[in-house]
């Protein structure tokens, strides 16, 4: 999140009283809980169809209760665009809530034995084996529980094949 993103966020907040009303939004975009390097930036910078696309990165925001609120509501906010694609965190403490909140996301995710693409993937983009890298490297199986879901979970789910990144299945999941 840049500096002017920042400054907005904290200016609409300090104007708003202290007894305001959550804003509620109505979800006309599709979100995508895209796991590390599946292509989440590359489809921001290059759009798809005109349609209006969102790279939310959870790293912009205070790991706080109050942090994860303003995430979320610019989620919300970013998803009531008509034909927006927004593209957000895969930790599993954000999808719960943003399932409590009755948002409709698909999970898009690498198959399990795509452990050394990914890492690539990863190395090449970073340029070199960085703190991701040794992450995913060291906890991939866990990262990879992405698939099952947590319990009670309905999101839909997109798994990614050996050399397929988000471009390729975006027409699947907008519905063309």
């Amino acid at each position: 999140m840049s500096a002017i993103q920042k400054n907005q966020r904290q200016a609409s907040t300090a104007t708003q009283p202290s007894n305001a009303q959550p804003q509620t939004y109505s979800q006309k975009g599709i979100i995508i809980s895209g796991f590390p390097c599946i292509g989440k930036s590359y489809l921001c910078k290059n759009k798809y169809e005109g349609r209006p696309v969102f790279d939310l990165d959870s790293s912009g925001y205070a790991k706080t209760e109050k942090g994860q609120q303003e995430y979320l509501n610019d989620v919300k906010k970013h998803a009531a665009i008509p034909r927006a694609i927004v593209l957000v965190s895969t930790h599993e403490t954000f999808r719960k809530q943003m399932a409590s909140s009755k948002l409709q996301y698909i999970r898009v995710y690498p198959s399990r034995d795509l452990k050394q693409e990914w890492l690539g993937r990863q190395e090449k983009r970073a340029g070199s084996k960085d703190g991701l890298w040794k992450f995913m490297n060291s906890n991939w199986d866990m990262m990879a529980e992405i698939d099952k879901g947590f319990s009670g979970e309905t999101s839909k789910k997109c798994v990614l094949k050996k050399g397929e990144y988000l471009g390729h299945v975006i027409p699947k999941l907008v519905g063309k």
